[in-house]
């Protein structure tokens, strides 16, 4: 899934993906990479551009094959979005670049994150919020001082549980702290990515926690942003 040939793409954009400076602070491994809320947003943002009028509140089938690794802030990145016409009538959208093989005879094209946009109908309607803010069984707290500097060690710009996380084997209560502004390069009307990502790190701490391994986000089944 990770490689152009498998996309049979029908339309091909090149783009621009400004760095900020708070991109920095999402690191992994001691390399700044790009989120994938970022990514979701990018291809949101770009598919509405060279596609007016398409609805991008409703996605899914989501995928982040590669990390794609961000240069300094203030620097540039130039990439594609690569847009397929699916037959049941969605839109396949994909975030790549490009880079010299080793040989350097040759360019590479690498997939980084893949989603599709969908009519609402073909959503599942959503769980009731009473329901949904619901846990059972044995609860306990983390607060986020140790969780962003031993189970999610981002930088501040990326701590966005304000409070402490609740947590049972059934699943994880967050409070989120969006900032605003931050986002200076796509449309904010699809929402903030920091919410996203914040549910994320929710779901890293309770993977630790319950399951034993620390978990990255490597796809989505479905988002609907709701206004």
């Amino acid at each position: 899934m990770g490689e152009l040939s498998k996309l049979a793409p029908n339309g091909r954009e090149p783009v621009t993906i400004d760095v900020p400076p708070y991109w920095a602070d999402h690191h992994f491994q001691g390399r700044a990479v790009l989120p994938a809320v970022e990514a979701m947003q990018l291809l949101a943002h770009w598919v509405r551009r060279f596609r007016p009028g398409l609805d991008v509140s409703c996605m899914g089938a989501a995928a982040f094959d590669r990390f794609l690794e961000l240069p300094p802030t203030g620097k540039r990145i130039e990439a594609w979005c690569e847009m397929q016409d699916l037959a049941d009538g969605s839109l396949r959208a994909a975030l790549i670049t490009k880079s010299p093989s080793k040989s350097a005879r040759m360019t590479r094209a690498k997939v980084h994150a893949q989603l599709n946009f969908y009519t609402r109908a073909d959503i599942s309607p959503l769980a009731a919020l009473d329901l949904a803010s619901a846990l059972e069984g044995e609860c306990f707290s983390v607060d986020p001082r140790p969780l962003y500097e031993e189970l999610v060690p981002f930088g501040p710009g990326f701590q966005t549980i304000c409070q402490p996380l609740r947590l049972t084997a059934e699943g994880a209560l967050a409070v989120i702290r969006a900032p605003e502004g931050a986002d200076g390069q796509t449309d904010l009307q699809l929402g903030s990515p920091f919410v996203l990502d914040g549910a994320f790190h929710a779901a890293c701490v309770w993977s630790q926690r319950f399951a034993g391994v620390t978990a990255f986000p490597v796809g989505i089944d479905q988002r609907l942003l709701v206004a």
